[in-house]
């Protein structure tokens, strides 16, 4: 018996990961196939990491209201794990594995075959090792199927071993009360009904849905003997260095309407199949999925393996049975306990319906069937036609407990029948609209008519909604709002025209059946083409009142790490231009095509510096509409957020799941941003504009669009398109309409795309002086290495906890405390010779730098403060900052450069700022420093300069702002408008 066969497309399909398990890894190495998710866990070591869902088990929890008020939501329905089948507790001897620490413990997420793979190596107190490999993967059948193997080997010698296999019941739902994006329902949980060996049955609370879970194994009988012992499978045997034990172990969940065993006290065995054809049908089944979702970065593996990681996940989590949504997170974590939101539509509809087009139309069907609940919710908020879709909801119901920004966002009515045209005209499947898509446009459509008025000149509004700005709640002509709605009713009443023409009987039945007649359509076209316009040469309002809010004082109360939303009342939020997430700007990018490029530019100039993107799904949008207006360094800092959010947790919240639709949108940021893709219609071919990145060598993706499989490729100058054989697809490109054939792949220039933002004025601060290492790049770690290689030559031990003291220490100050620490006292001389030999260490290290080497959103800083008017300058303690800056190829982007040679005395004196402001001829308190350093942080603020602090708030309390990380540095923000 053998462990899983290597099943991976590529070696660099693999995401890699070293360390003992935690929630991040949980989430990030989490396996599901839209039916069934498990969170990433270790077998022998059962610590609450091990979380297994089925997307269609879930239960009622109870809201509680002090003031209670007519049409609030009731209960949540809350998604509840199921009992867990992964453990396999191992002893070897008499210790049990699972209270030891592993000595190393290494990860596997094989992309392209869709399985983990785990090796921790534990040391017995004899000394002797032993090395668990397991492999696990989830059919990417129907069935809710878990396949683990395990491989046991121990170093030297022999000794007895003993693997206890079990269904773990002890299994709830969590609660964080201050953090409302994991949700509050904690502690629901299943109630067991049976437990046996191998055999566990639970059933749901209040809904009463049952569960059984089944495990089974497969072992060689004449190495362990098998011993049930009434909650678990005990299995006995010896190991030794040159007779390792394998273990394979299936676990399946089946749900049940009713707790009656189908067959009396102990259900039948499912048909388990074999163990290696199932593996089979599983690697298939993967190959299928990435046949269309290719995609490749050449030269930048980084984000090639971040949107490989995405696509992964974001197939791997959708449902496939058309009677479960797309969850926010999947099948992934407990996140908004299991939720379905808007962006399920706005942003993984638009990635499904083009690289797997039947994901897409599951999610949809699940849509159409709480139709009847939506009905529902309409009467709750006192509509008496129509349906309202629930804001967040797993089968239907409203589980929003705070209306302002729940049951208030209107616009998922807009993002449904947006979904809906898009998957019909991208995959020209017309067979939804008798199955409930016609209805479920026209009933929804009744919304906007029951929630809006005329005024007195003849303008259609809506009042008291929220729109995807969650910052500002219950506000009037929320633009975005405005949009979708109005292309909702156009699409509603051109669905009722050509369902007339095709379907004429079936529309009539269900005219008559939900009470709709021409007149009702004549008034959608007519609210359609009555919205306010908005002046092409001013801002375009996000609302009626938001142009009028003072601003967010992001001096006083400047952005942290983590979401405003868990450190302010929402009303000093809504009091203020601050934007959670892109509004206008989406509305751009959904539907913008008759909105001028210049305007898109001045909105996109004035709502960025006000968008802090506390929601994931915000950074996608602005990467799309920052390279439709020639922005590409905006865009790709933008891009390289949504990328890589899960891999790098840049949210802090990875631990509750991933983000599926932040996953969505890094592909979307790189077909819809860079290539430039639109949808088109029955009437217009879908469209492309591709641009290439600076610094990249190219990017190649594969989609469907119209049943065609389309291969774009840019590279250089030119961009690529092929189709297969016997293929004839039209397309626009860059404005051109021309025919792509399987005759021959099309090769086309690549046109240039002008920035079209105008440079703002400046504002108070008239310069901004940066700091080198750690802010623009970060060759600490060639500092540490140099200093410690010296170090240890004169008999210095010096370690990272060390290494802190020398941060934004000078040279010469940085050699006195290794030598003071050494107990040393060389002479001038000396201490000259000594540093200029650190110095040549460090120089030999930096010698391969190049652009690569800055860090996220450095140039983007540089170029944004001189766009706004700014004089640039550098201040950094390294002598080699001018040779650093040359490497990076920024030189040309500081107005002065000053360094540890030009000052007497280091940081945390003011010498160098104080220099650099001279240098750019500014006063010091008209200059702003950025640092990520406590010595360099001193230094500005005693230069009487204000400061920005890169870093953790905790190191850096005196700066007068502190951000994460440079790619957060909006200088926008401090200035008056």
């Amino acid at each position: 018996m053998t462990l899983f066969r290597r099943t991976s497309r590529m070696h660099d399909w693999t995401i890699r990961r070293t360390g003992a398990c935690n929630a991040l890894l949980a989430t990030q190495f989490a396996l599901s196939n839209g039916a069934l998710g498990v969170r990433g866990n270790v077998e022998e070591r059962p610590d609450g990491t091990a979380i297994c869902f089925m997307a269609r088990v879930f239960d009622l929890a109870p809201i509680s209201y002090h003031e209670g008020f007519t049409g609030f939501a009731s209960a949540s329905e809350t998604r509840v794990p199921v009992p867990d089948g992964t453990p396999v507790r191992i002893t070897v001897g008499d210790v049990d594995l699972a209270h030891l620490s592993p000595l190393s413990e290494e990860w596997q997420l094989d992309l392209g075959g869709g399985t983990v793979s785990r090796t921790s190596i534990y040391e017995l107190p004899d000394g002797r090792t032993v090395e668990v490999a397991a492999q696990r993967f989830i059919t990417a059948r129907d069935e809710a199927r878990l396949s683990i193997a395990l491989k046991l080997s121990i170093s030297a010698g022999e000794a007895p071993i003993s693997l206890r296999s079990y269904i773990d019941t002890d299994v709830e739902t969590v609660s964080v009360d201050d953090d409302p994006r994991i949700g509050t329902s904690g502690g629901v949980r299943m109630r067991t009904l049976h437990r046996s060996a191998n055999h566990v049955r639970a059933k749901t609370a209040r809904l009463g849905l049952v569960v059984d879970v089944r495990q089974t194994h497969d072992f060689a009988e004449d190495i362990l003997t098998a011993h049930p012992d009434g909650v678990s499978l005990s299995l006995h045997g010896q190991i030794s260095a040159a007779m390792p034990i394998e273990l394979k172990k299936t676990v399946e969940w089946m749900i049940h309407e009713t707790d009656a065993p189908p067959h009396g006290n102990e259900p039948v065995p499912p048909s388990l199949g074999d163990f290696v054809a199932d593996q089979l049908i599983h690697e298939a089944a993967m190959t299928a999925l990435w046949d269309s979702a290719e995609v490749a970065l050449p030269g930048n593996p980084r984000l090639e393996a971040a949107l490989r990681f995405n696509l992964f996940h974001l197939m791997q989590n959708a449902p496939r049975d058309g009677l479960s949504g797309y969850a926010a997170k999947g099948l992934t974590g407990e996140g908004y306990e299991g939720h379905v939101f808007w962006d399920a539509e706005t942003f993984l509809i638009p990635v499904l319906a083009l690289v797997a087009p039947h994901l897409a139309r599951n999610h949809l069907a699940w849509r159409i069937a709480t139709l009847p609940a939506a009905r529902h919710h309409a009467r709750e908020l006192n509509h008496p036609a129509g349906a309202l879709f629930a804001w967040r909801t797993i089968a239907g119901r409203e589980g929003s407990a705070y209306f302002p920004s729940g049951s208030a966002q209107y616009h998922i009515n807009g993002a449904v029948a947006f979904a809906l045209e898009y998957y019909e005209h991208s995959t020209g499947d017309r067979s939804l609209r008798e199955a409930g898509a016609a209805e479920t446009v026209f009933e929804t459509a009744r919304i906007w008519i029951a929630a809006g008025r005329y005024d007195r000149n003849g303008i259609f509004s809506i009042a008291a909604v929220t729109g995807p700005d969650e910052y500002s709640a219950l506000v009037d002509n929320d633009y975005y709002t405005d949009r979708m709605a109005a292309r909702h009713l156009r699409y509603a009443a051109r669905l009722f025209a050509e369902m007339g023409a095709e379907a004429p009987e079936f529309l009539a039945a269900l005219a008559e059946r939900i009470g709709l007649d021409a007149d009702e359509i004549s008034g959608w076209r007519h609210a359609a083409d009555a919205f306010a316009t908005h002046d092409d040469t001013a801002v375009t309002p996000q609302d009626a009142t938001f142009l009028a809010k003072p601003e967010w004082n992001f001096l006083a109360e400047p952005i942290g790490h983590k979401p405003l939303l868990l450190s302010y009342h929402p009303l000093t939020l809504y009091r203020h231009q601050v934007l959670k997430q892109a509004a206008v700007v989406l509305a751009h990018v959904l539907d913008g095509t008759d909105v001028p490029l210049a305007r898109k530019a001045r909105d996109y100039a004035y709502y960025e510096p006000r968008t802090v993107h506390d929601s994931t799904l915000s950074p996608s949008t602005h990467a799309i509409l920052a390279a439709e207006i020639g922005l590409l360094d905006d865009a790709l800092l933008h891009f390289e957020e949504t990328a890589r959010v899960d891999l790098d947790n840049l949210h802090g919240n990875t631990t509750h799941g991933a983000h599926m639709a932040a996953m969505a949108g890094s592909w979307l940021a790189l077909v819809w941003g860079f290539a430039g893709f639109r949808p088109g219609t029955d009437e217009r071919p879908a469209r492309f504009a591709p641009v290439l990145p600076s610094g990249w060598e190219g990017y190649s993706f594969t989609m469907l669009w119209r049943g065609v499989r389309i291969e774009v490729s840019v590279s250089g100058d030119s961009c690529t398109f092929t189709v297969p054989e016997g293929a004839s697809l039209p397309l626009l490109i860059d404005g051109d309409l021309v025919t792509v054939t399987g005759d021959a792949s099309l090769v086309r220039p690549i046109a240039p795309r002008p920035p079209v933002l105008p440079a703002s004025e400046p504002g108070h601060f008239r310069a901004a002086i940066f700091d080198l290492d750690g802010v623009l790049t970060d060759s600490a770690e060639e500092h540490f290495l140099a200093w410690q290689r010296l170090a240890a030559e004169l008999g210095i031990s010096i370690d990272r906890a060390f290494n802190e003291r020398l941060k934004g220490v000078d040279r010469m100050g940085s050699l006195d405390l290794i030598l003071r620490h050494g107990g040393l006292d060389p002479d001038l001389a000396e201490r000259q010779r000594l540093a200029a030999r650190k110095n040549g260490y460090y120089r030999e290290a930096i010698e391969a730098y190049g652009p690569h080497r800055l860090l996220p959103g450095a140039r983007r800083a540089l170029v944004a403060a001189r766009q706004l008017g700014l004089k640039v300058g550098l201040a950094s303690s390294s002598r080699n900052a001018r040779f650093l800056i040359e490497r990076l190829g920024i030189a040309s982007l500081f107005d002065a450069v000053v360094d540890g040679s030009d000052v007497a005395r280091g940081k945390p004196a003011p010498d160098i700022f104080l220099a650099a402001a001279k240098a750019l001829g500014v006063e010091p308190d008209e200059a702003v420093g950025i640092e990520d350093a406590a010595a360099g942080i001193a230094a500005i603020r005693a230069a009487g300069m204000r400061a920005i602090g890169i870093g953790d708030p905790t190191d850096l309390p005196d700066a007068d702002i502190i951000i994460s990380t440079i790619a957060r540095l909006r200088l926008e923000r401090y200035l008056p408008a």
